[in-house]
């Protein structure tokens, strides 16, 4: 059975009755375990699973265990451990009794070592600035010594010319050079502060994901017939951790399979740096519950909007009444979830770790084979998961009223037998960057389409097609004609099949007719008012569609057919 007494000792809210309280809860635990014999054990992560959201270490040492009751103590742990998931299993006999987890904020969480080699830098650069600032200070009293004496020879003697002239020439030297040195000083001070400042900012940065400095402890009391060599095992749950997933999407060239490589984006602030790691990534949240949920009755009555007071009730006042302000509660404010993180940048290609995927029976887990150093700065890392080969089929799509550029698209069938993840995703063809997506695997349709960017090699124009442009007025009717033209031409080496989309009005009113021409080798889609081409071109080839339209419509009307 756990004992929790020490955790909410420094919530937000508490206030000084529950601070006095848990002091006294402190205070008789500490009497309780004062004379038990203390060993503290060290402990290395050896590996994380970590979750959607949150994340599982796993702990292993060696020590001993005293014969008698004892408390077995690991430090230096995350502040952000889930109390109620510590689990400590080990070799030997003898008896776990209790598990307590505390935090110690008079023993905080060393930091990093990069940010302790910061901070070595920033103490040096202070001490720098320092000199300089002692350097100024002696030239600035020379310079006013200087200046307080410049009053030469007296009253009754004069002084010689030669004399004149050299304290003159003195004068112009020492304080030139005073000003010069003032002014390469300052610049120097400039530059170490600019400095001094980025270091800061980075510092900064890197300690701001960890503003709760306490360390956690795990308390473990025991009790042992004699003494014990043990090998222990100890794991928990912590916040502030997770992963998303996110893919590169490659193109080699066009007809090749798809390559589609699955990446974990890391993160973590738990105040524990994870060096030399095994990591798991679980497609779990064990923060959700996982109860069913179960339908209540659903109670349907009249609505009756909630009126309430802000302030005191109604008061009585020498005879005269004073009411607050009544106000009506009406409205449910619902908070609109953040945007999802841009992607990282492109990644280059490299050999993939082995994985294994194992398939639980709600999540699936992918445990990486290398070990991962993720310091705790809560920046994503990119860890490689696995690699896909999917088979494509490539058309070229343009919708000329839209965009007169041709688009590269890659139909990906049967996805999902591969159990992906929706997440962002960056494009590359031929070797180049093409910019990111979003893989939704959530689609109901069978067939993943993918842009896979922009085709010069292709060339389109639409304008208007001057056989059918034609306008008549009869009686209080205008009969508008409207006709387009569509010239594609392949400039690229191989054949190309190329879908071209345009459209026609549509009419939602009785008053307005629409005739549409039915063009030559269209499918035509009336209720969305569609066309749409498929045309294979081989190199050099140049084909004109057209299509054209009638409008009638009453002359008051104003419509714009264009």
């Amino acid at each position: 059975m756990h004992s929790l007494p020490f955790l909410h000792l420094f919530g937000k809210k508490t206030n000084m009755k529950n601070i006095l309280l848990s002091l006294m809860v402190l205070l008789l635990s500490g009497t309780l375990w004062a004379n038990m014999p203390l060993a503290e054990l060290d402990s290395e992560i050896r590996s994380v699973t970590i979750f959607r959201s949150g994340a599982q270490i796993f702990r292993s040492g060696e020590g001993q265990v005293p014969a008698g009751q004892s408390i077995l103590k690991f430090t230096g742990l995350s502040p952000y451990v889930n109390a109620a998931s510590v689990q400590f299993s080990a070799t030997g006999d003898f008896t776990i009794l209790s598990v307590n987890f505390q935090q110690n904020f008079i023993n905080p969480l060393e930091n990093n070592e990069e940010v302790n080699d910061l901070k070595t830098q920033l103490e040096a650069l202070d001490e720098q600035l320092r000199k300089l600032e002692i350097e100024q200070e002696v030239l600035k009293e020379e310079e006013a010594l200087i200046l307080a004496n410049k009053q030469i020879g007296s009253q009754q003697n004069g002084v010689q010319l030669q004399d004149l002239q050299a304290i003159a020439e003195y004068y112009r030297t020492r304080l030139k050079a005073i000003k010069l040195e003032l002014f390469d000083l300052r610049s120097e001070a400039k530059q170490l502060t600019e400095e001094k400042n980025k270091i800061a900012k980075q510092i900064g940065q890197m300690t701001r994901e960890n503003p709760n400095r306490a360390s956690g402890e795990i308390w473990i009391k025991v009790t042992a017939d004699r003494p014990v060599t043990s090998k222990f095992q100890l794991s928990y749950m912590v916040s502030r951790a997770g992963w998303k997933p996110a893919y590169d999407v490659r193109v080699a060239d066009v007809g090749e399979d798809v390559l589609l490589d699955l990446k974990g984006n890391v993160f973590q602030s738990t105040g524990e740096d994870w060096r030399g790691v095994s990591l798991s990534l679980s497609t779990g949240v064990p923060t959700e519950s996982g109860v069913k949920p179960e339908l209540q009755p659903w109670w349907l009555a009249p609505y009756q909007p909630v009126v309430y007071q802000s302030g005191a009730r109604e008061r009585r006042l020498d005879g005269y009444a004073l009411k607050d302000k009544m106000e009506m509660e009406d409205a449910t404010e619902m908070a609109a979830p953040p945007p999802p993180p841009p992607p990282p940048p492109p990644a280059p290609e490299a050999d993939y770790a082995a994985v294994e995927q194992f398939e639980r029976t709600t999540t699936r887990e992918y445990r990486i084979s290398l070990p991962y150093d993720i310091p705790s700065d809560g920046n994503p890392y990119t860890v490689a998961i696995e690699k896909y080969e999917l088979p494509a089929e490539y058309q070229y799509y343009v919708a000329p009223k839209l965009d007169k550029d041709v688009f590269l698209t890659a139909k990906v069938g049967g996805w999902e037998e591969y159990n992906l993840l929706s997440g962002p995703a960056n494009l590359f063809f031929e070797g180049s960057y093409l910019g990111n997506t979003y893989l939704d695997v959530n689609q109901t349709t069978d067939t993943l389409e993918l842009s896979l960017g922009r085709d010069k090699g292709i060339i389109v124009s639409r304008e208007k097609d001057e056989q059918f442009k034609d306008k008549q007025f009869i009686g209080n009717k205008v009969t508008q004609n409207i006709g387009w033209k569509i010239e594609l031409r392949n400039t690229k080496s191989k054949v190309v099949r190329i879908v071209i989309e345009d459209q026609f009005p549509i009419s939602t009113n009785e008053d307005i007719e629409i005739d549409l021409d039915s063009p030559r080798g269209a499918t035509v889609n009336r209720e969305k008012g569609t066309l749409t081409w498929q045309i294979n071109l081989v190199p050099g080839q140049s084909e004109t569609l057209r299509f054209r339209y009638e409008v009638k419509y009453p002359k008051k009307m104003g419509l714009i057919l264009e």
